[in-house]
């Protein structure tokens, strides 16, 4: 069984197939948003300082030569300093490329690379620290809330094939709840209902959770928003607030505006581009081993498809859904899919108590203990960082600690 079912859509038009990199370069963000050093200014700097150097060789006199290699000095130190200014990106963020955390196997794949939530308990309710609750590695925020109490790993999400998880119905999401508590096996997912940020009106639209570590976001592009200004550093008309942290005397922080020939914001370019990924690909030949196919009957037989649901089929072309703002197109509707998720939240007895929303304002204190269960699509590409901490490193103690975490809900939900 593939990651798309081959007589359904083993390479659909318009969907770019995974191919594996070592690249670390993102196409976009480094250039208009100034992150990154121009080599070429650099360059320049450092070439003049080499000609005023071999001036010497043109000149003459001790006294010439000696203030001639002086002043190169002093430029070409200057040239230097200059550079590692320009390095230097003092607004909150935890990278400047994509590739940075979503790598493997490919650009916006995942990785080992952890983001930690930060905050404190007070009267039994979590409180968020500095900006919503993240500890930036990079920028102002890295530098508040030292006094946090609760400290947390999330480790990077795939992010391949997430057009397809977004063009799921989400009533087949809230039906895997429903049968879960029908069933009575002491396992029982919540749905979570995320806000649309990109839908217009006054009124707050909401979504099938499906996307984040507790399905805090229902669409792509509400949850590359949250993104591009809380992970890269880059406020968007979603999320247009300064940062709390950055100081009032300082210059704006980067904001994302439109390109002034194709009218595309960084952020919409960025959601045309994971919608048009395919998910990572299943290793054919493994998969058609024996061991490989009585493995999948463990699988179902002791129950790891309840939570891990292996099939959906995805909304018909042309399904409006977003709160109406986006069309499913041609290429991702009606195609099935196996991503092995039921996109619910469970507390399977591994949570760090701290909450996550797609805005503070949205913070529900109740799924402090839950994480969505994450689809197994591609996990033979991180094997060695798993769960939401990125802390087991192998699949063998994964299975041993999903085990044991059943046998406890049984006890805890009965």
């Amino acid at each position: 069984m593939n990651a798309i079912d081959l007589e359904e859509a083993s390479s659909p038009a318009g969907v770019r197939q995974v191919v594996p990199s070592n690249s670390a370069h993102c196409s976009h963000l480094d250039v208009e948003f100034g992150h990154e050093v121009n080599p070429s200014a650099t360059k320049s700097r450092h070439s003049s300082a080499s000609e005023l150097w071999d001036e010497e060789t043109r000149t003459s006199g001790t006294n010439r030569v000696i203030r001639t290699r002086v002043v190169a000095l002093f430029m070409l130190l200057l040239s230097l300093r200059n550079t590692t200014r320009s390095q230097e990106i003092p607004f909150p963020h935890n990278a400047v490329v994509c590739e940075r955390c979503h790598s493997v196997p490919a650009k916006f794949g995942s990785s080992s690379v952890t983001v930690r939530r930060v905050g404190e308990i007070s009267r039994g309710h979590f409180i968020a620290g500095a900006e919503g609750g993240i500890r930036h590695s990079r920028g102002e925020s890295s530098e508040n809330g030292r006094l946090d109490r609760l400290i947390g790993q999330r480790a990077s999400l795939n992010l391949l094939g997430d057009g397809y998880i977004e063009a799921i119905d989400g009533r087949d999401l809230e039906r895997n709840a429903q049968e879960q508590h029908q069933a009575s096996q002491g396992i029982g997912g919540i749905a979570v209902q995320a806000p649309v940020f990109e839908a217009r009106g006054s009124a707050i639209v909401r979504g099938q959770g499906r996307f984040g570590w507790k399905s805090q976001h229902s669409s792509l592009m509400s949850s590359c928003a949250d993104s591009l200004r809380n992970e890269l550093g880059v406020r968007n008309r979603l999320n247009p607030d300064e940062y709390p942290t950055h100081a009032s005397g300082e210059s704006p922080t980067p904001f994302d505006t439109p390109n002034p020939r194709t009218r595309k914001t960084e952020l919409d370019r960025l959601v045309e581009e994971i919608r048009h990924t395919a998910p990572p690909p299943r290793d054919e030949n493994l998969a058609g081993t024996e061991a490989a196919r009585a493995g999948e009957k463990v699988f179902d037989g002791i129950g790891c498809a309840i939570c891990h649901v292996p099939t959906y089929k995805t909304l018909p072309p042309a399904t409006l859904i977003n709160g109406g703002t986006y069309k499913v197109p041609r290429f991702l509707g009606n195609k099935v899919i196996h991503p092995y998720s039921d996109f619910l939240l469970h507390d399977v007895g591994t949570g760090d108590g701290i909450p996550q929303a797609a805005k503070p304002e949205f913070l529900d204190q109740s799924t402090a203990n839950k994480f969505r269960t994450p689809p197994l699509w591609g996990l033979r590409f991180r094997a060695t960082h798993l769960m939401h901490d990125g802390d087991t490193s192998s699949p063998e103690r994964l299975e041993r600690g999903s085990l044991s975490g059943r046998k406890q809900r049984k006890e805890r939900y009965p």
